[in-house]
């Protein structure tokens, strides 16, 4: 079987998630860091709730969270209070 490497995104998270939008392709595994650089409470953790991850993401601490393989469509993570939010347009190559 041959295993693919995994597409790589870095995410910002500084009043917000920047990019707040960005793409993978479809049936290829991701791995995003968060970097939070910000001590605003509505950071401290970020939610794939369509996939079950809830993650801490302790200020000046990278963080990374494996994503499986995708199939097309939209996968959308939030703040743990659901008010700063973000997606991932899977989209075929």
């Amino acid at each position: 079987m041959n295993q693919k490497t995994p597409q790589e995104i870095e995410i910002v998270v500084q009043r917000g998630y920047h990019p707040n939008r960005a793409s993978l392709t479809v049936g290829i595994p991701a791995r995003i860091t968060f970097l939070r650089q910000e001590a605003g409470g509505c950071s401290r953790e970020v939610v794939f709730p369509t996939l079950g991850i809830r993650r801490e993401l302790p200020q000046g601490v990278p963080v990374t969270i494996d994503v499986p393989a995708l199939a097309a469509g939209t996968l959308a993570w939030t703040c743990g209070m659901n008010m700063m939010r973000g997606s991932l347009a899977v989209e075929p190559a």
